[in-house]
């Protein structure tokens, strides 16, 4: 959070692997909310809203989740609401269109012009309201058994996208 030179920085590392960024919630930063120039790694479960607050250079520079890698998977995460029409996600200099096709390493991503229903975004509040599309819509990703606070995934019949699994409220059955 307000970190001048983005929220997570994976650089310079393009020969290394197997990098994990899992689980975070990345917010008004100045700067992109996440840079992966490595291998072999992974971006899964993470909240990236509201980057991008004083930045002026090159659109893919800058999105929210920037990722050079062909190698790299970028699973279940929210990315919305980038300052000055930058893109939600790049991959290889590229902006990634919102209507597809996707690349082969994006699955269960939400981002666009989307209302995820977060609880307070004003508040900095990204967990989601039931009813929210990112609810059950992730693809199950076995090596995330929790989330952002601890909690179990999945908690329904999907595992919910970002960095929060809603809890599962479905009402008791009642015994016959």
């Amino acid at each position: 959070y307000n970190n001048g030179r983005g929220g997570v920085l994976v650089r310079g590392h393009t020969s290394a692997g197997r990098h994990r960024i899992v689980n975070n919630v990345i917010y008004d930063n100045a700067s992109r909310g996440i840079l992966l120039q490595a291998k072999n790694s992974v971006i899964d479960h993470n909240t990236v809203v509201h980057n991008n607050v004083g930045s002026f250079q090159p659109p893919c520079d800058n999105a929210q989740i920037v990722v050079n890698g062909a190698t790299n998977l970028v699973r279940n995460n929210i990315s919305l609401w980038a300052d000055y029409d930058r893109p939600d996600f790049c991959i290889d200099g590229l902006p990634v269109d919102p209507a597809g096709p996707f690349p082969v390493q994006m699955q269960g991503n939400l981002f666009g012009d989307v209302d995820p229903l977060f609880v307070d975004a004003a508040a900095h509040d990204y967990r989601l309201l039931p009813g929210s599309p990112a609810i059950d819509a992730g693809v199950t990703i076995p090596e995330v058994e929790t989330d952002f606070d601890g909690a179990v995934r999945p908690q329904g019949p999907g595992s919910d996208i970002g960095a929060y699994e809603m809890p599962d409220i479905t009402p008791p059955v009642a015994p016959v």
